[in-house]
């Protein structure tokens, strides 16, 4: 229900993650503001994790085939179990081996050893889920992974000394994390997915693809097919697609990995990187021989086009809306506060707050609700820390006019109304353009508070995505509005 310039991160050391994102809080959506999750037909940035909606690095997201899994943002063909090695005689030897070609790099069969370190994160897992196969708060569920101790002991050799440090810490980051037991699932969930925020950026790439692709089997066992036996990718029924065919777009993957079907999303094989891309087109428009991309060409009035045509220059006076060069709709909004529509105390039944920290933003917000049910409008207030790597310097306590906060992608005191919501979806949403925002209180961190009131806000209708103001759209003027929250 609460908007978040955050985005919930998943790893296979003992869990994964999925969020339900609230309405409006969408942004453009690519590399940059999605790095841990993959973009859905709706330009959504999504977590990543699940089978129907798999990827990472702001790609686009795919379902994966039959027999496979969503495992680190790829799909990831599922294993044949071996028969080998299950019972130790002695010592460290098992009859079955230690070492088992089926089920990833390393078998546990035998009396095979256990890393430190995957021991630790294993019974962390252990404590957190208190004997739950999920934890879920209602918009966020993290899923226990009961093979996630074999496949860290098979995979972390490819882990380097700064890895297991930053697995270390992990660790003890989530020896600290409060267990999810009934009631307490929320504070659970946020210091939990804080831990692995902290975590998962600082791996090295081959690390993270060896604790994924490792497996669980013991000696004996046989992978229909993979990267030590693949070096293009493998299609849903088990079998080796080979260069140069894993370069088709209906077979794209490399490195044993899962080929996808890029003409299922409508797009191409890159046959540099085998990976799914969109068709080279320009969706903005042209200047010269130069394409300036949608996201300019959609509000530049020097540059403002559309469809791959030739961009055009505004006239004085007009705005590029969309694409279009347009005269500028007549005063109104909080130009004209008098035409808005007027709430003297905003009627909140219920506050909602968070932490979070991403690639875009790090932010602590709260959120005052008018219903616990379907339909219920909220008010939002942000205090962001950050922007991309960049430190906003706020102060807390503090008041700030928000008049001077420019829009929503650059404000530092935000303040937003969604109105009309039906569990995720809401019908329309309003950024403040004035007012005086006070919060004194916003912790930096989880668990912690958020507190903050609202005078003589004036909420324009805005586009979130856009971050620009609705052409034509309504206003509301809030006289006063409190959150008062705890996570």
């Amino acid at each position: 229900m609460t908007t978040f310039k955050w985005m919930a991160l998943g790893l296979a050391l003992g869990f994964s993650v999925s969020m339900g994102l609230s309405c409006g809080s969408a942004k453009n959506c690519n590399a940059s503001n999605c790095a841990f999750g993959c973009c859905d037909a709706s330009g959504t940035c999504q977590a990543g994790v699940s089978d129907s909606q798999c990827g990472g690095q702001g790609s686009a997201c795919m379902q994966c085939g039959f027999g496979q899994g969503c495992q680190l943002g790829q799909c990831k063909l599922g294993v044949t179990s071996g028969t080998g090695g299950s019972t130790g005689t002695g010592g460290n030897t098992g009859t079955g081996g230690n070492t088992g070609t089926g089920g990833g790099n390393t078998g546990t069969g035998g009396g095979g050893n256990t890393d430190t370190i995957c021991a630790r994160l294993s019974a962390a897992s252990t404590t957190f889920f208190a004997g739950r196969s999920t934890c879920s708060n209602g918009s966020t569920t993290i899923t226990n992974n009961p093979n996630a101790l074999s496949q860290c002991n098979a995979g972390i050799a490819a882990c380097t000394s700064a890895d297991r440090s930053v697995l270390t810490s992990y660790a003890v980051c989530s020896e600290s994390a409060p267990a999810c037991t009934s009631g307490n699932e929320s504070a659970a969930i946020s210091s939990f997915t804080s831990c692995l925020g902290n975590a998962l950026p600082a791996l090295s790439t081959a690390c993270r693809g060896a604790l994924v692709s490792s497996g669980t089997g013991g000696g004996g066992g046989t992978t229909t097919c993979g990267p030590q036996n693949c070096n293009g990718c493998c299609n849903a029924s088990g079998a080796c697609v080979p260069s140069p065919n894993n370069g088709n777009s209906s077979t794209c993957g490399s490195s044993g990995n899962a080929c996808a079907d890029c003409t299922a999303i409508d797009s191409t094989c890159n046959t540099s990187t085998f990976q799914c891309q969109t068709t080279p087109t320009c969706a903005g428009c042209f200047s010269g021989a130069t394409c300036i991309p949608a996201s300019t060409a959609s509000s530049s009035t020097f540059t403002c086009g559309s469809g791959g045509n030739v961009c055009a220059q505004c006239q004085s006076g007009e705005q590029c809306q969309s694409g279009q060069c347009v005269a500028p709709p007549p005063p109104g909004g909080c130009a004209v506060p008098s035409s808005c529509t007027l709430i003297t105390s905003w009627a909140g039944v219920m506050s909602e707050g968070s932490y979070g920290m991403g690639t875009s933003f790090e932010v602590t917000q709260g959120d005052s609700l008018t219903a616990t049910t379907d339909p219920f409008d909220f008010i939002n207030f942000e205090a962001i820390w950050k922007i991309g790597t960049t430190a906003t310097n706020i102060t807390i306590p503090g008041t700030r006019n928000l008049a001077n906060e420019g829009t929503y992608l650059t404000c530092k005191f935000c303040a937003t109304i969604q109105k009309g919501c039906a569990g995720t979806t809401c019908a329309q949403a309003f950024y403040a353009r004035s007012g005086s925002l006070n919060i004194s209180s916003a912790t930096r961190a989880t668990p912690g508070t958020f507190v903050g009131s609202l005078t003589n806000g004036c909420f324009e209708e805005w586009n979130l995505t856009t971050d620009q103001p609705v052409q034509g759209g309504s206003c509301i003027v809030v006289q006063s509005a409190s959150v008062n929250a705890s996570f």
